[in-house]
């Protein structure tokens, strides 16, 4: 048996103890107030029977929260984050869509500094050449001169 197969059968009984839960609580609700004989209750043990009612439903309730928590948890644990949506999907297309766009204009704009970058560091050397080659020029006349 597989951890999905364990995780349905958990799922399955968890719903099967709210449902006992739930049908122990509408018995608890629907029940009428019963009293030994036929006597008229007084106002003491309508009052005593209501809040023994009342520890039960809190009782059941208490029991029922964590078994329904634990339901809902394995519920979400048994679907895979696949499952999404058909809009989630398309949303999440669109967005890699834009993503991929920046990215390839950001290439773009690299290469294109890159390009820039390399003419002008070209004619910057060819400058620094000349330079060079008039400022050799300067001092071989210069020592002519003297």
């Amino acid at each position: 048996m597989n951890k999905k197969d364990d995780l349905e059968k958990d799922v399955n009984r968890l719903k099967e103890i709210v449902k006992v839960i739930k049908k122990k609580l509408n018995e608890c609700d629907n029940e009428e107030l019963s009293f030994p004989g036929d006597l008229k209750p007084s106002p003491a043990d309508v009052e005593i029977q209501s809040k023994k009612r009342k520890q039960k439903n809190d009782e059941l309730i208490t029991k029922l929260q964590p078994a329904s928590s634990k339901c809902v948890r394995l519920d979400e644990e048994k679907t895979p984050p696949q499952e999404l949506s058909v809009e989630a999907l398309l949303k999440r297309r669109e967005e890699l869509k834009d993503r991929v766009k920046k990215a390839k204009q950001e290439a773009v704009n690299l290469i294109t500094n890159m390009e820039t970058n390399t003419v002008e560091s070209c004619e910057a050397e060819e400058h620094k050449k000349k330079i060079e080659e008039a400022a050799r020029r300067d001092i071989a006349d210069t020592v002519e001169q003297t």
